[in-house]
């Protein structure tokens, strides 16, 4: 059989390609003028308003890794339902740190899944001022009884998170665990 060359279809990807980022910058609002930082424009303006040129130079990414998230669901459900019919053995998967024995035939079929996607470094700086906050509003409800220990540690975990600690666990006790209970009973 003869090799043939393959013609060439850049005429009609780059077009293509051109479109689909006219239409990103106009769903975000954000173009190709003002996703690039000068450190130089930057270098006198306040924090917030570095953040916020930031936040709007990364909306353009992050719309693309929603749109990718979403178009990937049905990958995940088509390998879930797989895994559902023909997976015969139990497999081993590691959860916060425990290693935990699972079936899938065993699983439960799904037709619907959600798709999370990671927030960036900007949304994130975003979300640590909001948890000092809600530390704050916590003290002020911790003065008439309003706050327990779960709510202390599920604030704790959140914040360990978006520092980037992937298991909170190595810090705190769970309020609902044995080792709590242990310690409460020998530091009443």
């Amino acid at each position: 059989m003869p090799f043939t060359h393959p013609s060439n279809i850049m005429e009609q990807v780059i077009p293509t390609m051109q479109y689909v980022d006219t239409w990103r910058e106009f769903r975000t609002g954000v173009g190709k003028d003002s996703m690039g930082l000068d450190a130089d424009a930057l270098q006198n303006v306040t924090k917030g308003a570095q953040l916020a040129g930031m936040a709007a130079a990364g909306l353009k990414i992050e719309m693309m890794a929603r749109c990718l998230a979403e178009g990937i669901k049905d990958t995940f459900l088509k390998i879930h339902a797989l895994m559902v019919r023909h997976q015969d053995q139990k497999m081993q998967f590691q959860m916060r740190g425990k290693w935990v024995n699972v079936n899938p035939s065993e699983w439960r079929e799904r037709t619907r899944v959600s798709a999370n996607v990671g927030l960036g470094s900007g949304s994130r700086e975003e979300a640590r001022a909001n948890l000092a906050m809600l530390g704050q509003m916590q003290e002020k409800a911790a003065q008439v009884g309003l706050i327990g220990p779960k709510q202390v540690y599920n604030s704790f975990v959140l914040g360990a998170g978006l520092m980037g600690y992937e298991r909170p666990e190595q810090f705190i006790m769970d309020p609902a665990s044995q080792e709590f209970a242990q310690f409460k009973a020998q530091n009443p």
